[in-house]
């Protein structure tokens, strides 16, 4: 059995991670690694895709659900969607390439601090409260070489077979902590430096999503919903990658460097 705040699956995920450790005992160091991998992930997603069926458990009874598809990103956590506040209930978030945001927006998810901090909502285009969880890969992808799912563990690329299953074990665990979760996320979580909240904009699957599913009463969200932003592409050529995707890469390691000091 494995306790974990967020769990991953997908290509992009997993070499980021794995970016990391590679470049740890280099002279450009560890985020030198995880920022030239979210370039070349980002900017091809078409070919940082996991394919396989998702199938998960609504909590309250619902009748389980099953997806087939070309996945970017999965995401299971105890963080609420709404505004990242960790709690009690197990969240699904999930984005197929048919519905990725652009390479621009999708960046943007990993700016200071990162945007999984302050819910997915904003961004990834569906979400379920779940009491179990499976997927299974039925595809090959090209950055593993094989039909394993790309996972990733609160950080940490891990290997895996076809199959996974989670579970939710409400209360396995007892936490030190208030016994009531807060209502909103710290500010320091969510702006840069600490500053004036900054939540991201909308993306049109995202804005579609919630206005189908708006906050629960009770359930802060960060800032009221606004226009949402126009993706300008897919993603980006990859002859521009091959180009550009070192160049990018140390611009953003350097950026998130001066961030870090300040």
């Amino acid at each position: 059995m494995i306790s974990f705040e967020a769990l991953h699956i997908g290509p992009m995920a997993h070499r980021v991670c794995k970016g990391a450790q590679d470049w740890r005992f280099t002279p450009l160091g560890s985020m030198f690694g995880i920022m030239m991998h979210l370039v070349l992930g980002n900017a091809d997603p078409k070919h940082n895709k996991q394919t396989g069926t998702l199938k998960f458990w609504p909590v309250g009874g619902a009748s389980m659900v099953s997806i087939t598809d070309d996945f970017f990103w999965i995401i299971m956590t105890y963080r609420n969607p709404y505004n990242g506040v960790v709690g009690n209930d197990l969240w699904l978030s999930w984005m197929t390439v048919s519905e990725f945001p652009g390479f621009g927006r999708m960046m943007k998810f990993f700016e200071p601090q990162m945007e999984h901090f302050q819910g997915t909502s904003r961004c990834f285009p569906c979400h379920a409260k779940v009491s179990r969880v499976e997927f299974t890969s039925t595809g090959y992808n090209t950055y593993s070489e094989s039909e394993n799912i790309a996972l990733v563990l609160d950080g940490d690329p891990k290997d895996c077979g076809k199959t996974l299953v989670v579970d939710h074990m409400y209360g396995a665990f007892n936490v030190v902590g208030k016994e009531e979760p807060p209502k909103m996320v710290d500010t320091n979580r969510i702006a840069v430096g600490g500053g004036k909240l900054t939540p991201k904009p909308l993306t049109p699957a995202a804005k579609k999503w919630l206005t189908m599913n708006p906050p629960p009463r009770g359930v802060e969200f960060p800032a009221p919903l606004e226009e949402p932003e126009t993706p300008s592409s897919s993603g980006l050529p990859l002859g521009a990658v091959a180009l550009a995707a070192i160049g990018l890469g140390v611009v953003l390691y350097l950026r998130n460097k001066k961030s870090t000091l300040a």
